[in-house]
């Protein structure tokens, strides 16, 4: 198995409702890519400018959060967004799931993560041997894991027969004794036909006691774990691993992005903002010096680079509206990071 750079199906988590609109954009986001952070205060004043500026570059934004660099408390990342960046873990990682092992890896706070669990889910949950249930551990509790367990074995064709349980609705046991026992019996129908059941769980720095024993248990009932979470939660992480022997991979921490994998993801925020497939092309809105800095800037962190770039995004935004500039003469550069994104500007780096 390869986990590939793109996919067209998305396999969407049930953890949230829909989509929220991005913190960064509702004024209330503590994370920013610099002092002065894009948005903020000044929302109600940038927010025309910003969708303006879309237009011109050819998308067909809606409100702020169909803009580029703003996908980052989407329900998941955009599959068109997924950056490769760092393959040897990727294929070390796919070596591992089609070997059928438990993963369990931690990694700094907006390092991948998050993509990568998507990549997962959506390389395993399109593969007609596997069956994939998702869950964030923050929220877990042992029935809501029984029953995302349930719910996608479900999906398979594994179901329970209602005559072996005291009550039975839409395929979930009334009780928590009831999913447990349902959970080992699909398990071993999923087993039977040669098909592995994985349960990818995120956020094992927030993992209780108890949901740390609901893992313990589904893991004997042969389910197999793919958890990711922080390095806080990498000492319970390693105390699953011992339960588990040597059916366990751990892996610790992933390269972040180079300057290449900066400018891959620029080039496919805007193409997806234009409805246009990513065919490896620059995006050539930012320059080569701009690339180097956010690379720089960001220590190669991807939420980082993200943030990073929607400052720039938006500072050439604010530029552009008060020059005389064509879209087309626009390049967003270094020298955006001076920019004043005040009410009033005198003058803009784009035209004469």
């Amino acid at each position: 198995m390869k986990l590939s750079r793109e996919q067209s199906t998305t396999v969407p988590s049930t953890d949230v409702e829909g989509p929220e609109r991005p913190a960064e954009l509702s004024g209330t986001g503590t994370e920013s890519a610099a002092p002065d952070g894009p948005l903020r205060e000044r929302l109600e004043i940038l927010e025309p400018i910003l969708m303006d500026f879309g237009d011109a570059l050819g998308g067909d934004p809606v409100d702020l959060g169909d803009l580029p660099f703003t996908e980052g408390t989407a329900e998941q990342l955009p599959a068109s967004l997924f950056v490769a960046h760092d393959r040897t873990m990727l294929d070390l990682v796919a070596e591992w799931l089609d070997a059928g092992h438990h993963v369990g890896i931690t990694s700094e706070a907006g390092s991948g993560k998050s993509a990568l669990r998507a990549n997962v889910e959506r390389e395993l949950g399109g593969r007609e041997e596997y069956v994939v249930a998702s869950v964030d551990l923050a929220s877990a509790t042992e029935r809501r894991v029984h029953e995302r367990l349930l719910r996608a074995c479900r999906t398979r064709g594994y179901e329970v027969d209602p005559d072996d349980y005291w009550e039975v609705a839409d395929g979930i046991p009334w009780t928590t004794e009831g999913t447990r026992r349902a959970v080992v019996d699909v398990a071993e129908q999923a087993a039977a036909d040669d098909r592995t059941v994985y349960l990818v769980a995120d956020g094992f720095e927030d993992v209780t006691d108890a949901t740390f024993e609901t893992l313990r248990a589904v893991a004997d009932a042969g389910v197999r774990l793919f958890v990711l979470g922080r390095p806080a939660g990498r000492f319970r992480r390693n105390e699953l691993a011992a339960d588990l022997a040597a059916e366990m991979r751990v892996l610790d921490g992933f390269e972040g992005f180079d300057e290449r994998d900066v400018a891959e993801y620029c080039a496919r925020s805007l193409a997806r903002f234009r409805g246009e497939s990513f065919d490896g092309t620059p995006s050539g809105l930012f320059s080569g010096d701009a690339i180097s800095s956010v690379a720089e800037r960001s220590d190669g962190n991807p939420r980082r680079v993200r943030l990073t770039c929607l400052d720039l995004f938006t500072r050439a935004a604010h530029a552009w509206h008060h020059s005389e500039a064509g879209i087309d003469e626009v390049t967003v550069t270094t020298g955006l990071l001076d920019h004043d994104l005040g009410f009033e500007t005198e003058t803009a780096p784009f035209g004469d």
